[in-house]
């Protein structure tokens, strides 16, 4: 698939997308070079051409309580709180401006379906003792990285996992990592694929 193919998306889409991260920070950062204060580059994070996977899996998962592995700026954690009526806690390594400010930005829009914590699954307690229905896996694409997201979602028993970037120019340790576990690909959007335990 081409990059033009993976980003296709309907004027509706574009337009909802734009309603939805409304008031979260620009890709440009705050000093509109796309790098934070810290040097960080910001990258590029979920825009229109996921509506249509983030729909299907909504559809699909049913999901109540959701962790997101990887946050940047919070247009994927913002998509999930606009398509479903489920509960979000995202988690980043990042304290980059950006990131706190576009976690404060969904805190206070989505009161207590939204939470954020900075860190990494290492240091997760279970989010108010409730088991999360669904996974979404989108912060380091390295093999070892993912690999130890996987790794928690198994031993929390999360029973359906979402990966972004899973062509491997994106992910280079997506495929590799999941091919690791007892996982089923359930279907496959473009660069997003929902997974679930066999």
């Amino acid at each position: 698939m081409t990059d033009q193919e993976l980003l296709q998306s309907t004027p509706e889409e574009q337009k909802l997308w734009l309603e939805w991260v409304q008031g979260l920070p620009g890709l440009e950062g705050f000093s509109g070079t796309g790098h934070a204060a810290n040097g960080e580059r910001i990258p590029y994070g979920c825009g229109p051409h996921n509506i249509k996977a983030f729909r299907e899996i909504i559809e699909i998962v049913k999901p109540k309580e959701i962790l997101e592995i990887g946050f940047n700026v919070g247009y994927s954690s913002a998509m999930w709180l606009e398509i479903s009526d489920c509960r979000v806690l995202s988690i980043d390594i990042s304290s980059k401006a950006e990131t706190i400010a576009g976690a404060e930005f969904l805190r206070k829009k989505y009161d207590s379906r939204f939470k954020f914590m900075l860190g990494s699954v290492d240091n997760l307690f279970l989010y108010y003792g409730s088991p999360f229905d669904m996974i979404f896996i989108d912060g380091g694409h390295l093999e070892e990285d993912v690999t130890k997201d996987l790794e928690y979602a198994y031993r929390q028993n999360i029973p359906w996992i979402v990966m972004d970037d899973w062509e491997p120019r994106f992910g280079p340790g997506v495929q590799v990592a999941a091919a690791k576990f007892p996982l089923e690909v359930v279907k496959v959007w473009g660069n997003t694929c929902l997974l679930k335990w066999k």
